[in-house]
């Protein structure tokens, strides 16, 4: 008989807020991730806030994960940074614009022992962007994900977040926005063993 495989997620959300009303939503799935069983999703408008690229790196066993957007990206726009990691500690994200990144919420720790964290720039100077995650030792996990958005707010992109944690098959998350129109851009990841 088989013994059944537990299955921890983490998922972080956040709520940007648009510069002018947002229409309707779609979901949009990212990049593959290089993992079996992990997930990443965005929702993203129609109108106002629109993802304009997207890319991840998996480095595990590496002390440092960098992901190269593939177009320029365009100044004053917001680049969203998810990613979770085990078996070390985050040292730095950096970019090679010199923007400033600063944490959406809080780090979620799964019941496994993986952490996932959500950062974003705002107003961003453009150009060439290569996002750089870095922590003190080498990681079992560190799987990272770079997201370019146009038409965020420039100066308070962020209206709330939500974080959390667990080992059911779904999750369920409720978050809190206090404008209209808000675009929610998630993050998940979870799969047997690892997390």
């Amino acid at each position: 008989m088989k013994k059944a495989r537990s299955l921890a997620r983490t998922f972080t959300i956040a709520a940007l807020l648009p510069l002018v009303p947002v229409i309707s939503c779609q979901e949009t799935p990212t990049a593959p991730r290089a993992a079996p069983g992990s997930n990443s999703r965005a929702l993203t408008s129609s109108a106002a806030i629109t993802r304009q690229q997207s890319r991840d790196n998996s480095a595990a066993g590496q002390q440092q994960a960098s992901v190269l957007l593939g177009q320029q990206t365009a100044q004053g726009n917001l680049i969203v940074v998810a990613f979770d990691y085990k078996g070390a500690e985050l040292t730095s994200i950096t970019d090679s614009q010199g923007n400033t990144f600063t944490l959406a919420g809080s780090e979620v720790t799964s019941p496994g022992g993986a952490r996932t964290r959500m950062y974003y720039a705002n107003n961003i100077k453009g150009g060439t962007e290569q996002v750089t995650v870095a922590l003190n030792g080498s990681a079992e996990i560190l799987e990272v994900n770079v997201a370019e958005y146009s038409g965020a707010d420039p100066v308070s992109p962020v209206d709330a977040s939500a974080q959390t944690s667990g080992t059911q098959p779904s999750v369920n998350i409720p978050i809190v926005t206090t404008a209209d129109n808000d675009v929610l851009v998630a993050y998940c990841s979870g799969r047997p063993a690892l997390h």
